[in-house]
């Protein structure tokens, strides 16, 4: 693992990049999958949020001696914008994975999401307010952060 700081438009970020560590033996399939991956992290140093991860499979991951199935490759992209004070949401995600399920069926997960013009709201807006506003398309004003 590896990090280092570095300033982007007035806001330092922390990157964190990290890969298998090939001495460690993972005792679950679960552990395996996440054992195999390697990527980075960034950070909002002053808000210490995350606002970008991205990781990628290294090494194919068999289960049952890939008789029972296998992870051939796959990504990950997630992304975190600040929407108001002490308030973050994912603003994307990308995920992409290949594999095989007992020797015969071929699974792949396509999967591409993009947020944006996120709305601050009342905090006393009822529900029936909600299902209104979401009805009519008019949005509040943007309350800047």
């Amino acid at each position: 693992m590896s990090y280092h700081e570095e300033e982007d438009q007035e806001i330092r970020f922390l990157r964190v990049k990290f890969r298998p560590n090939p001495g460690y033996s993972p005792p679950t399939y679960e552990a395996r999958v996440i054992h195999s991956l390697a990527g980075t992290i960034l950070i909002d140093s002053e808000q210490k949020r995350l606002t970008k991860v991205a990781w990628h499979l290294m090494n194919r991951v068999e289960f049952g001696y890939g008789l029972l199935g296998r992870i051939d490759s796959g990504t990950v992209e997630l992304g975190r914008v600040a929407v108001g004070p002490q308030q973050w949401k994912t603003d994307f995600i990308n995920i992409h994975f290949s594999g095989r399920v007992a020797i015969f069926k071929t699974i792949s997960k396509e999967q591409y999401e993009r947020r944006t013009d996120f709305h601050a709201v009342s905090s006393d807006l009822s529900l029936s307010d909600a299902k209104d506003l979401l009805i009519s398309g008019i949005l509040p004003p943007r309350q800047t952060p």
